[in-house]
């Protein structure tokens, strides 16, 4: 089934593999990812979009972080056990017109 609405960059649903949720309707889902000096981090955002507000829940996986070992001691890259590596909350957003 064809949709109306074409994904960023034109083309048609047919040819593109982003998840139904992408395409219309209040429901919306976009997440990314980036390796840098400071490790690996996925971040995800899944929400509902409804008369300007925008109420999400967020997702964000780190595979370590620049921190100190010990109080005092210089921070350095330290690889992050389960439980600190993984953080969710939620958040409202409300259009703001001038």
């Amino acid at each position: 089934m064809a949709s109306s609405v074409p994904p960023r960059g034109g083309g048609t649903r047919e040819n593109c593999r982003c998840p139904p949720s992408r395409w219309g309707g209040n429901c919306l889902h976009f997440a990314f990812g980036r390796s840098g000096p400071a490790g690996d981090t996925l971040t995800s955002f899944t929400g509902l979009l409804r008369a300007g507000v925008l109420e999400t829940l967020w997702h964000v996986i780190a595979d370590s972080a620049v921190k100190p070992p010990r109080p005092g001691a210089t921070p350095e890259l330290r690889t992050l056990p389960w439980p600190h590596a993984a953080m969710t909350n939620a958040d409202t957003f409300r259009r703001v017109r001038p």
